[in-house]
């Protein structure tokens, strides 16, 4: 369910205010293979607007029916065929901003309903917000703000029903802000702090699946001062790769749903090598040595774009958490495969990050598929999310 709201906060992390459409200078395209939909009134009011002629023969043959919306009709390169030679968008060039569809005018930008709180942020699947992110240590700090008339992705709500029949979704902000400051810690690794908080969110569900739900404001505190625990988080900071494990649940995660040739780059005789490996994420450390927190601001926006703790209510808090940190390690992957050759590669790991990123917060199917992985490997644990990550 999705609509205007009411509501008594307002976050976003810091870089919201920041950004803006780069366009042409780009090196991704948003307007590339996805299915991009429009309404009726929205392909109405285009066909009925003054343009071009060029326009007006590109309008006419770019949509086509589907139920009761329109979607893009891609090229051969599964590209839309309303973007320019230099990328830009036609309709916006020529008509203007207000004439694209809520989609194509809203995205990246996104809004949830988390309790009595709205949270704004931008999906990590626009290259431009990736870039942001990894090049601004301070940038996924949330702050209030007043809410304006400036664009924001409509908010998603909890309706009456799903509270009713999830009593733990009227939690649901003091949850998100219990995760997103584990994940903020960076007094130790950023790998330590998605394991505590799959500590955390296991913890939790055990409340919950007892019916407690009154107990979870408790619990909160009383977890908060477990998990700074030092004598817990030094075993946690010493826990050593098992890749047999890792790299077993990756191969399935790139199999079911990525489905990438980019890990063959860390490959041999189709088996993901450990030297490779680790070589691969020697060199990304290296290139990134002074931006050290890029790794822990893409988790934070994941934590977000994820919904967490409740990305599908159909879930537990601790499977929904399972899906994050999935999302996590399939990055870091993407990352060791990426610089595995030792070239200047950033540009490229911010792309396929992006690539990543669309997989896991545009689909819904994909919960389940990824669920599926975790039960079928009978790995479904916090020391197994530890294993998975590190």
């Amino acid at each position: 369910m999705s609509g205007n709201v009411k509501a008594q906060f307002y976050r976003q992390p810091r870089y919201y205010n920041n950004f803006s459409c780069i366009g042409g200078s780009c090196p991704m395209n948003c307007c590339q293979i996805w299915r991009v939909d429009w309404t009726k009134e929205e392909v109405e009011k285009l066909k009925n607007t003054a343009c071009s002629e060029h326009l007006k023969e590109l309008i006419n043959s770019s949509f086509k029916e589907n139920g009761e919306k329109y979607m893009i009709k891609m090229d051969e390169k599964k590209k839309c065929p309303l973007l320019t030679e230099d990328n830009f968008c036609s309709i916006q060039r020529e008509l203007g901003a207000e004439y694209l569809s809520y989609t194509c005018m809203i995205y990246p930008r996104k809004s949830i309903l988390s309790g009595n709180t709205i949270l704004s942020y931008c999906n990590l699947s626009c290259y431009h917000v990736m870039d942001m992110i990894c090049n601004d240590k301070d940038c996924m700090i949330l702050e209030n703000y007043r809410p304006t008339a400036k664009k924001s992705g409509r908010a998603t709500i909890d309706n009456e029903v799903d509270i009713l029949n999830h009593p733990e979704l009227k939690y649901r902000h003091q949850l998100f802000e219990f995760l997103y400051e584990i994940i903020s810690d960076d007094s130790h690794s950023i790998e330590t702090s998605i394991t505590l908080g799959a500590l955390a969110a296991h913890s939790i569900s055990k409340l919950v699946s007892k019916g407690a739900y009154s107990k979870i404001p408790d619990s909160i505190s009383a977890l908060k001062k477990q998990l700074n625990n030092s004598e817990q988080i030094k075993k946690l900071e010493d826990i050593k790769p098992n890749y047999a494990v890792k790299f077993g649940f990756l191969n399935e995660i790139n199999k079911i749903i990525i489905q990438s040739n980019v890990i063959y780059m860390i490959s041999e005789n189709g088996v993901i090598s450990v030297n490779k490996y680790n070589a691969g994420m020697e060199n990304f450390r290296s290139d990134f040595s002074e931006r050290a927190f890029a790794l822990r601001n893409i988790a934070l926006n994941l934590l977000l774009e994820c919904k967490m703790p409740f990305r599908d209510i159909n879930y537990s808090i601790f499977e929904n958490y399972c899906y994050y940190a999935a999302a996590f390690a399939a990055i870091k992957l993407f990352a060791a495969a990426i610089y595995v050759s030792g070239n200047d590669s950033e540009k490229d790991f911010k792309t396929s990050s992006s690539y990543i990123s669309r997989f896991f917060a545009h689909d819904d199917l994909k919960v389940t598929q990824i669920l599926d992985i975790f039960k079928n490997l009978n790995c479904m644990s916090p020391a197994y999310i530890a294993l998975i990550v590190n």
